[in-house]
């Protein structure tokens, strides 16, 4: 079975893949020894994606399925009949880009959970004030008196 792949999806149905650096990697080295690709590695991206890398590769692909060519046949004109030219082969250009993000220092990685640590003492804080608010004017039910016990008529 191939490896399992990890897509973001956004709300306006845009999709990402997350991809090991190897995998990106390997599929550039491809795209470069490719004749029919074009690739653009390094490109540095603007605000907010300033200290990110672009790369990108555009591939001319056949639209039509692979068929293998018969070999030509050489036969009497009488036989033969019109010679029909061949089809120019239908293409379009297959578009792959890869959003290289910086390596994470130790120290921002540290920075990081320390500030997870906060949000999520934080939110216990508020979760405990929230189920406490008005908990003072709260009177549970009061029990109904019991009329089995006493005798009865």
């Amino acid at each position: 079975a191939p490896p399992p792949r990890l897509f973001v999806v956004f709300g306006d149905g845009e999709a990402e893949e997350l991809l090991f650096s190897r995998d990106a990697q390997e599929a550039l080295r491809l795209a470069q020894k490719d004749p029919d690709s074009i690739v653009y590695e390094g490109e540095r991206l603007s605000w907010p994606m300033d200290g990110c890398l672009c790369h990108t590769m555009h591939r001319i692909a056949p639209m039509d399925p692979v068929h293998v060519r018969l070999r030509p046949l050489e036969l009497p004109p009488c036989i033969a009949g019109f010679v029909v030219p061949a089809e120019e082969e239908r293409t379009f250009t297959e578009f792959r880009q890869f959003t290289e993000y910086p390596a994470i220092s130790e120290e921002h990685r540290r920075g990081f959970h320390q500030a997870l640590a906060t949000f999520a003492a934080q939110e216990a804080d508020q979760k405990a004030r929230h189920e406490a608010f008005g908990q003072g004017m709260y009177e549970p039910p009061k029990k109904a008196p019991d009329h089995a016990a006493g005798g009865g008529a």
